[in-house]
């Protein structure tokens, strides 16, 4: 907040020695005792008093302007006869009696108007404390609510916490099954490898069983051949035997004997050479069956580990539906934290309104009461500057009586002059009043804009931090892709080897294809055989195509996977989008928020602008009864001047009069004294006023005594009126003060030009300031226009836009007649 001005006080204006010092006044250092004051000092203090009297006093003496015309009349009749000049400058009891009357009206109805404000003050005071009471409950709880938010908060990052664990477990658990997927490949690999050696030691194993069935076909036929051969040498042998003689028989039989040696002999070779050939067969046999078992073996671990994926691709999906299902939690805790969010924020700003009336309040509190004792000021100084005076012309006087005579045709044209001057320097210095409270004003509004562009600020610095943490969580997610888009690249480097690996079987199978063409030429004998071992290879050949057909269903669910992830990516840029474009909406309404508390506030500040041109009004209306005071006292001032005329008259009988005087200054001292204990009794009272404003209601029955007590104080103020009538000798005194007040006007002069310079200043910087608005207006319109090109993005929100728009006019349109309506009560004010 802007310091307000100080108002600075006379460093030599004196203290009544009566009076108590009051805290806020300046006192005088060099002041002279009551006690010890010398007759002279007297005289001059009841001199002093009468004019102090007349001076504050004139609306008591409705009747003055009246007989003051009369005298004149009288004068300019009968100017020889001194009677009727003494007869007409006397006050009637009736007058006196009338104008007490009238000042005690006058008296009790502030005193009413005072007792009403305050009793609105304290109704206004309740009614706050009322809304404070209610706004602080409303706030504790707001607490409470934000407390168990900032719980749920934490509760919520560590649930994150705890996912992000889990996520990362089921990253390496990827890794892990990554890894055991590609030693699988490397052993499929080597199975495949084996199974093609098998398969071509398998057709070298089929080559020879072909060649050996086809030699024991020739060993068979060759054996029934031998056996046809020695059935007919046994017949023949017999033939022989029969007819040719024994030695021929004998060298015969010897000689077949010899033969059929040789062919046992070669029976027994080709049996052995067989027995061979079917060992060998029944060894590779064996080793067939044991790689077909080994195959089983593998292919029941693949099995088991197909079924350990599925189960890790299932634990999987459940993760990931529990990761949806605490997202969607998460999203459901942080649409309710934004909903408690906004009551809090409308909270705050009723708060803030709240804050706001109670600082006007006490801002307007504190200036009356900075008010009161400005005139209270203004008031002792100008009855000390008189005392002061008085003394001074005291002195004066006594030499300037022979002078006067001269110089009353002079005044006379003076006063008129002076009186002109006075009129045109009063007013220029209320112009000068309103132009500083006008400053005023500004300055109070700068402070509402810096206190404005503060809150903007931390509201920014909030928004960025919060978009810093989303580009934090934007920057793990991509590096989370990435890791999944390398994952990928490696699955699709082994589905390259897999389809390398395919093409090569199907290689195979093409050479195997051919080899059929070949061997379906062959015989037919062997085509049953070779159809046995070809059913053998096309189990083995549906078994490799059941595993291809696994694997092509891994590779399947691995690329669903993968489309369930690019699904989910691209679901999380659209929610990433979706979060960018409710940002950009909340920060329109915010920045809409803002214009509309901006428009509040000059509302507000427009009300108060009112207001103060309708104090202004008051201050005016007061200022015309000043005026006519003022008039009141020229007409006063006319009548003394008539009075000086009988105060020729009247010197002689001052003499006379001087020891009657004496005795009454004695009683004039009694009731300074009394006046004095009065005063400090009124002191006592404003302080107590300042401290229990909660206590009116108790100070309204003092105030009824007050009144009483004011009462006896007009009753002493009339028998003073009674001592001055008696005393009007001494008004001729008051001429002299003229001169001074001469010189005074001439050094107020130079401080209305000085302040008129510095006038011109500060309308040099409000210009500046009027400047800075319009271009604060201009920047207004450059949003205005960006917010008319977002809402072509923003179809949805058209018809909220449209109507705030509309507001916005209509708060413009009232911003236009409050301005209208303002310039013609400023042109009011400077008719007045």
């Amino acid at each position: 907040m802007w310091p307000q001005p100080h108002l600075p006080t006379h460093p030599h204006l004196p203290t009544h020695p009566h009076l108590p010092t009051h805290p806020h006044l300046p006192t005088h250092p060099h002041l002279p005792t009551h006690p010890m004051m010398s007759k002279e000092t007297r005289q001059s203090k009841l001199a002093e008093a009468k004019e102090q009297l007349t001076d504050h006093h004139p609306q008591t003496n409705p009747s003055v302007g009246t007989a003051a015309s009369d005298t004149k009349k009288k004068k300019i009749n009968n100017g020889t006869n001194p009677e009727t000049t003494t007869s007409g400058g006397c006050h009637s009891p009736e007058d006196e009696q009338k104008a007490s009357h009238q000042h005690q009206e006058a008296l009790r109805r502030e005193l009413e108007a005072q007792v009403q404000t305050i009793r609105i003050l304290t109704c206004q005071k309740t009614e706050l404390q009322m809304a404070l009471y209610y706004s602080q409950h409303a706030v504790k709880q707001l607490e409470g609510e934000a407390r168990d938010l900032i719980s749920r908060l934490h509760d919520s990052w560590k649930f994150a916490g705890e996912l992000e664990q889990a996520l990362s477990a089921v990253a390496t658990q990827k890794k892990k099954a990554d890894r055991y997927i590609e030693e699988l490949t490397k052993e499929r690999d080597a199975l495949s490898l084996e199974l093609y050696r098998n398969t071509i030691t398998d057709e070298e194993l089929k080559e020879k069983n072909a060649k050996l069935q086809e030699k024991l076909q020739l060993v068979e036929s060759e054996k029934s051949e031998i056996q046809l051969n020695v059935k007919e040498l046994k017949r023949k042998l017999e033939r022989a035997k029969l007819l040719l003689p024994q030695q021929q028989l004998q060298a015969e039989a010897d000689h077949l004997g010899k033969e059929l040696q040789s062919v046992s002999a070669k029976l027994q070779a080709q049996v052995e050479e067989n027995e061979l050939w079917n060992r060998l067969n029944q060894q590779q046999e064996e080793k067939m069956w044991r790689q077909e078992e080994k195959i089983q073996e593998r292919e029941e671990k693949i099995q088991e580990q197909e079924e350990k994926i599925r189960e890790q691709e299932e634990k999987m999906r459940r993760q990931e539906e529990m990761m949806w299902e605490k997202e969607e939690k998460m999203r459901r805790q942080e649409e309710m934290m934004w909903e408690k969010e906004e009551k809090i924020r409308e909270l705050e700003e009723k708060m803030h309104e709240q804050e706001k009336i109670r600082e006007q309040e006490e801002k307007r509190q504190e200036e009356e009461k900075i008010r009161e004792q400005e005139k209270r000021q203004e008031q002792e100084a100008k009855m000390w500057r008189q005392e002061e005076k008085i003394r001074e012309q005291e002195e004066k006087i006594r030499e300037q009586e022979k002078k006067m005579w001269r110089q009353e045709e002079k005044i006379h044209e003076q006063e008129k002059i002076r009186e002109e001057e006075k009129r045109q320097e009063q007013e220029e210095m209320w112009r000068q009043e309103e132009k500083i409270r006008e400053q005023e004003e500004i300055w109070r509004q700068k402070e509402k804009m810096h206190e404005q562009e503060e809150k903007i600020r931390k509201q920014e610095e909030k928004v960025w931090r919060q978009e810093e943490k989303m580009h934090d969580q934007e920057e793990k997610i991509r590096e989370q892709e990435e890791k999944v888009w390398r994952q990928e690249e490696k699955i699709r480097e082994q589905e390259e080897k897999m389809w390398r690996q395919e093409e090569k079987i199907r290689e195979q199978e093409e050479m195997w294809r051919e080899e059929e063409k070949m061997h379906e030429q062959e015989k037919i004998w062997e085509e049953e055989k070779r159809q046995e071992q070809e059913d053998k290879m096309w189990r083995q050949e549906e078994k490799i195509r059941e595993q291809e057909e696994k694997v092509w269903r891994q590779e399947e669910k691995i690329r669903e996977q993968e489309e369930k992830r690019q699904e989910q990516e691209e679901k999380m840029w659209k929610q990433e989008e979706k979060i960018r474009e409710q940002e950009e909406k909340t920060r329109e309404q915010e920045k809409i928020r803002e214009q509309e508390e901006k428009i509040r506030e000059q509302e507000e500040m427009m009300q108060e602008q009112e207001e103060k041109m309708g104090e202004q009004e008051e201050k005016m209306q007061e200022q015309e009864k000043m005026r006519r005071q003022e008039e009141k006292i020229r007409e006063q001032e006319e009548k003394i001047r008539e009075q000086k005329e009988k105060i020729r008259e009247q010197e002689e009988k001052i003499w006379e009069q001087e020891e009657k005087i004496r005795e009454q200054e004695e009683m004039m001292q009694e009731q300074e004294e009394k006046m004095g204990e009065q005063e400090e009794k009124m002191w006592e009272q404003e302080e107590e006023m300042q401290e229990q404003e909660e206590k009116m209601r108790r100070q309204e029955e003092k105030i009824r005594e007050q009144e009483k007590k004011i009462r006896e104080q007009e009753e002493k103020i009339r028998e003073q009126e009674e001592m001055m009538q008696e005393q009007e000798e001494k008004m001729g005194e008051q001429e002299g003060k003229m001169c001074e007040q001469e010189a005074k006007m001439q050094e107020q002069e130079e401080k209305m030009r000085r302040q008129e310079e510095k006038i011109r200043e500060q309308e040099k910087k409000i210009r500046e300031q009027e400047e800075k608005i319009r271009e604060q207006e201009e920047m207004m319109q450059e949003q205005e226009e960006k917010m008319w090109e977002q809402e072509e993005k923003m179809c949805e929100q058209e018809e909220k836009m449209q109507e705030q728009e509309e507001k916005m006019r209509r708060q413009e349109e009232k911003m236009r007649e409050q301005e209208v309506r303002l310039r013609q009560q400023e042109e009011k004010m400077q008719e007045h």
